[in-house]
C-alpha cells in the first residue's frame, strides 16, 4: 500500500506544479497588463500636463504663427500603448477664408527618447523648457513599457510552447 501512495505521489505533487505554473503566468500576464494601463494613466497625465501649460499660455488666443505647434498624445490599443509628439499647424483656408488646421508626426528616432533638438527646433522659446521635461518623463514611461511588452511576449511564447509539448507527450 505504502508503494502505490509513493508511486502516485510524484504524479500529483507533477500535476499540482504544473498548475501552479499556469496560474502564476496568467497571473503575470495579468499583473503585466495592468502595469500598461497605469503606464498608460500616468502618460495622459502628462498630455494633459502639456496641455494645461499651453492653456496657462494662453495659446489658443494667440496668433496662428506664434502658437506652439507641439502636441503630445497617448493611446493605448489592446494593450499597445503609444506615446508621440506631432506638430500642428494651421493656414488660411483659400476657399473658405477661415483657417484649417493639419498635424504631421514627429519622427521619434532610435530608442526610447525623442531627440531633445528635433522637439526644440519645433516649440517656442516659452515651451522648450516643459516640452523638455515631458519628453524626459515621457521617454521613461516608454523604456518601462517596451521591457513589460518584451516580458509579455516571452511569457505568451513559453506557454505556447508548453501547450505544444503537452500536445506531444499525450498523442
Amino acid at each position: 500500500m505504502n508503494q502505490v501512495d509513493q508511486a502516485s505521489l510524484p504524479g500529483l505533487i507533477k500535476f499540482d506544479i504544473e498548475g501552479i505554473l499556469l496560474m502564476a503566468m496568467s497571473r503575470a500576464v495579468e499583473d503585466i497588463k495592468t502595469r500598461i494601463d497605469e503606464l498608460y494613466d500616468e502618460a495622459q497625465g502628462l498630455v494633459a500636463c502639456h496641455r494645461r501649460h499651453l492653456s496657462y499660455l494662453n495659446n489658443s488666443a494667440l496668433p496662428p504663427a506664434e502658437q506652439c505647434p507641439l502636441r503630445v498624445y497617448a493611446r493605448i490599443r489592446a494593450h499597445h500603448l503609444e506615446i508621440y509628439w506631432s506638430r500642428s499647424r494651421t493656414r488660411n483656408g483659400s476657399n473658405i477664408g477661415g483657417y484649417y488646421s493639419s498635424s504631421k508626426l514627429i519622427p521619434k528616432g532610435p530608442g526610447h527618447h525623442y531627440r531633445s533638438r528635433s522637439l526644440w527646433l519645433r516649440a517656442k522659446p516659452w515651451t522648450i523648457e516643459t516640452v523638455l521635461e515631458i519628453e524626459e518623463k515621457m521617454g521613461e514611461i516608454r523604456a518601462e513599457y517596451s521591457d513589460l511588452r518584451k516580458a509579455l511576449q516571452a511569457i505568451n511564447r513559453a506557454d505556447k510552447k508548453a501547450t505544444v509539448r503537452k500536445a506531444t507527450i499525450k498523442t
